[in-house]
């Protein structure tokens, strides 16, 4: 793990800086947030949060799994964290990771420098609405365009290349899921205020049945070898 975190001396007099447990699980968590947004196992790990368990937190930081509970309940309660769960991992994010580190392109300067004139803003991905009609039918487009949106709102949004990454992710997963079960786990990430789209919530679209034999008379029509045995059946009997 490279770089480092910034720590402001007003921690000496924050309400559970003398709470050595609660303290200590504290800057673990600030120095094991993620400084940019990535992925891991097909999940979108927002910049400020990382995905753990109460058992590796336990191992990396010395204190008891107990110890990790009680004291990430204190930080929920206190507002410092937020904390998904489910079968397989935790997820905690730090709830003002930006107003504790410098954005990902800030490089802090030891001596105040001439002000360089500020570059035009990339076109980025996200404001082409072109390209995702392009990509994806409705409803589709319309949930990734509110996703795009909301992370904007949430002081989060996509780098081109980790865009382009998820763009690609949603595709694989309208592949595998359809459309309406992508769209539908979108929406409900954002409606929970989770910072990243939690795919195991996903339902995959219903299997289509098979098609019906075709109906003749209201009984299934028989097919041609049985017709061909039944006029040879009543032709041996002198039928017509």
């Amino acid at each position: 793990m490279n770089g480092h975190i910034k720590l402001h001396r007003a921690l000496t007099e924050w309400g559970w800086y003398k709470d050595l447990p609660t303290c200590k699980l504290w800057l673990h968590v600030l120095l094991r947030a993620n400084y940019k947004a990535c992925e891991w196992q097909g999940i979108e790990i927002p910049r400020g949060a990382f995905a753990t368990s109460y058992a590796a937190l336990s191992a990396e930081s010395g204190l008891s799994v107990q110890q990790v509970r009680t004291a990430l309940g204190k930080l929920k309660k206190t507002g410092e964290i937020t904390v998904e769960t489910n079968r397989h991992y935790t997820v905690i994010t730090v709830s003002k990771y930006d107003e504790y580190q410098s954005a990902p392109d800030e490089v802090p300067t030891a001596a105040k420098c001439p002000p360089k004139s500020k570059p035009k803003p990339k076109t980025q991905e996200s404001d082409k609405k072109l390209d995702l009609t392009e990509r994806f039918s409705e409803p589709v487009c319309s949930a990734v365009q509110d996703w795009i949106t909301y992370k904007k709102e949430r002081r989060d949004a996509y780098e081109p290349t980790s865009l382009r990454n998820l763009l690609t992710m949603i595709e694989n997963r309208v592949k595998q899921h359809g459309e309406q079960a992508v769209a539908d786990v979108i929406r409900l990430s954002m409606s929970q205020r989770w910072r990243g789209i939690i795919w195991d919530r996903i339902e995959d679209k219903p299997k289509k049945p098979k098609a019906d034999a075709p109906m003749f008379n209201g009984a299934p029509a028989a097919s041609d070898w049985e017709n061909e045995w039944a006029a040879r059946v009543k032709a041996s009997r002198g039928e017509r």
